[in-house]
């Protein structure tokens, strides 16, 4: 596996609406509008995807989706329960393994599940970083099981991936 890329869902209705339960919460317009932008920029800095695999979360479904709709990859979408909250990180580890021989795979899901993911690649003990909504990060895998390695290549705020999309 070349590269991991991080990416936290788009903003979703919350939770204090009750109407939805946690697991079914969707994406809300606005939300949905500022992913769609979000991908516009993401095409303009990665060429494309080998798998997008999300949470079994609505939010982050819909999503990987958007992302994978903005590549036209919608078939290398995935749901992956190994990045439901509260996942187990080793877990998610082994499902990775069948990735192994692809280049870039784009993980969508939840804080802060996604940024102790991405710290502990790269070996800090406290999560190091804030991913904000619709953010995504970069991490190049230097090595897998049993001694997991990674350095940061990126990461970008969503606000910056719209500006980048903004271009075309």
């Amino acid at each position: 596996m070349k590269a991991l890329f991080f990416m936290r869902h788009g903003q979703a209705v919350e939770k204090a609406d009750r109407v939805y339960e946690d697991k079914d919460r969707p994406l809300t317009k606005e939300g949905v509008k500022k992913l769609e932008r979000e991908a516009e920029g993401l095409r303009e800095i990665v060429e494309s995807f080998d798998a997008i695999l999300t949470s079994p979360m609505k939010r982050a479904y819909q999503t990987g989706a958007i992302i994978a709709e903005s590549f036209g990859i919608e078939k290398k979408l995935e749901i992956c329960n190994e990045l439901s909250p509260r996942a187990s990180f080793s877990k998610l580890m082994e499902a990775l393994e069948k990735y192994k021989g692809k280049n870039n795979i784009l993980l969508v899901g939840h804080e802060p599940d996604i940024t102790f993911t991405i710290s502990t690649f790269l070996a800090a003990k406290n999560p190091c970083l804030i991913l904000k909504k619709g953010g995504v990060c970069r991490i190049n895998i230097t090595g897998l099981a049993p001694k997991y390695s990674a350095e940061m290549a990126w990461l970008l705020q969503p606000k910056v991936l719209r500006m980048i999309g903004g271009k075309r």
